[in-house]
Order: C-alpha cells, then sequence, then structure tokens
C-alpha cells in the first residue's frame, strides 16, 4: 500500500539526485514515509527510528529546518544532530524533558549563526543558561518561541543584555506560559526589541494594559498580539489597546468589562 504511494511522495519530496530517490525508496519499504516528511528543504520526524534511518543512511536533499517536535529529544540527540546537519536554520522542539543545557550548547556552537527560527516549548529541563546560549550564538534569530519553558527574570534579562544582535533580528517573540517571569521584566525585555511583529504573552499573570502601554507605543512596528488566557486584561482594556493601536491584531477572550465589584456580578450571573 504505501509503495504504491512512491511516485506521488516522490513528487512532492522532489529528491535532488539518484540516491536521494534510492533513500526515499528505502524509507517507504520500511514505513518510514508515514512517519518522515520532506519537502524542499523541510523535515518532519514523528519517530526516532526514522531518523536514525536517514543519519545512517544519507539525506534527502539539504536540509534547513528540521520539525522534530514529535520526538522527546535529549542531549544526545540534538548531538548526532548537531553533528550530521549542516547549516539549520529552523530548529522545533517541544516536550523534550530530558533535554538541558548541554544539548542546546552544541547544536548552537555550530548551528546558532545560521538559525532564524527557535522553538523550544515545554523544555523542562532548560535554564537561564540557554537563554545566554542564544545571547552568544545567534546572531540571526528572528523567531524565538519558548512557551512553558523554566526561564527566570534574569535570563530574559541576559537574553538582550548579552547580545547586540536581537534588537535588530527579532521579529517574533512567544513567552506564553513562563510563569517565572514578572510582567515588569517581560516589559522591559520587549522594549528593546524595536524590530518585534508578533508577540504571544497568552496564560500569563500580571499582564496588565499599564505594563503593555510602553510596548504598544514604543514598537511600532509590532502587528500581532496574543493576551489570550490573561486574566487581568477585561474588554475595557481591549478598547483601549484599540485606541492606542487600531491596526493591531489582538487576540484575547476577555469577558469581564473591568474588575469592578459590579462587573464581576453581572458575569457571575451571566453564569447561572
Amino acid at each position: 500500500m504505501i509503495a504504491d504511494l512512491l511516485p506521488l511522495i516522490a513528487k512532492h519530496i522532489l529528491p535532488e539526485s539518484r540516491s536521494d530517490l534510492i533513500l526515499l525508496k528505502s524509507l517507504v519499504a520500511q514505513d518510514y514515509a508515514a512517519e518522515t516528511y520532506c519537502k524542499g528543504r523541510t523535515l518532519k520526524l514523528i519517530n526516532e527510528a526514522s531518523l536514525k534511518d536517514i543519519m545512517q543512511n544519507g539525506i534527502l536533499g539539504p536540509i534547513r529546518s528540521l520539525d522534530l517536535s514529535q520526538l522527546d529529544v535529549d542531549d544526545n540527540i540534538l548531538l548526532d544532530v548537531s553533528t550530521f546537519f549542516h547549516e539549520i536554520e529552523q530548529l522545533k522542539l517541544t516536550h523534550s524533558r530530558a533535554l538541558t543545557d548541554n544539548g542546546v550548547k552544541a547544536f548552537l556552537a555550530k548551528h546558532g549563526h545560521a538559525l532564524k527560527v527557535l522553538v523550544l516549548e515545554r523544555c523542562y529541563s532548560l535554564t537561564d543558561m540557554t537563554l545566554h546560549l542564544l545571547a552568544i550564538h545567534c546572531t540571526s534569530l528572528r523567531v524565538l518561541r519558548v512557551k512553558g519553558c523554566m526561564f527566570s527574570d534574569a535570563g530574559l534579562i541576559q537574553l538582550c543584555s548579552e547580545s547586540s544582535f536581537f534588537p535588530d533580528t527579532l521579529k517574533e517573540i512567544n513567552l506564553s506560559r513562563c510563569h517565572m517571569l514578572t510582567s515588569d521584566t517581560i516589559i522591559a525585555t520587549l522594549l528593546c526589541l524595536k524590530k518585534l511583529k508578533r508577540l504571544d504573552l497568552s496564560s500569563l499573570d500580571g499582564i496588565t494594559i499599564k505594563c503593555l502601554e510602553p510596548s504598544l507605543k514604543k514598537l511600532p512596528h509590532l502587528k500581532v498580539l496574543n493576551i489570550r488566557d490573561c486574566p487581568e486584561i477585561t474588554t475595557k482594556d481591549i478598547e483601549e489597546i484599540k485606541l492606542i493601536r487600531p491596526k493591531l491584531k489582538i487576540t484575547h477572550n476577555a469577558v469581564l468589562q473591568d474588575h469592578s465589584t459590579e462587573a464581576i456580578r453581572l458575569f457571575l450571573l451571566a453564569l447561572i
């Protein structure tokens, strides 16, 4: 059944040489085609076995984007990836529980200069050292998503204070569910990112219209703001944000008009 799909898969994968096609056939024969997606310069894997097979047998053309979000990546896997691949520009990792700063260090030492997009979501073993490493190695980073990571205020301050590149290169940052960060530090950091276009602060306590206002006024390129599940944000705040930045696209689920007793009473009555 899978073998019958080979011509279609090959058409979309666009192997760049005969050896690429031979490898593709090998993957299909081993049922890895259902677990491996490669189009252009992007490789997405959902099975560690397919990653090992590719590293043992070759690669389908030059890969610039690696999506390993379905794998539980540890330091050893990331070290192997760092050694095997060249000039990775995009890396996506999520729920990699055993991944530590050491694995990130090995990857950034080789690929940091080329990296443009980095996703490290819910990688709970990472510390502020990872942010320090980003500041040192990543000279071209445009997108940083660290949703749910356990970084502190000190680490976030390091990220900008130790890098002379981020203020000019970073276009998107996602700090959603980074509950160890305080709103004051987040806003102070954002003010350094003059080229920022997309900002995700969803599911964070302490985010208020008062702390957001400086960023709204001093980040002229900001186009998208996600403040969904920020409990302090009210519908009145949303209207105020729209007055400050009429063209800003806002994602939110605010329901309280404000934090007055009457507004809370009306909200609770509506739930009955």
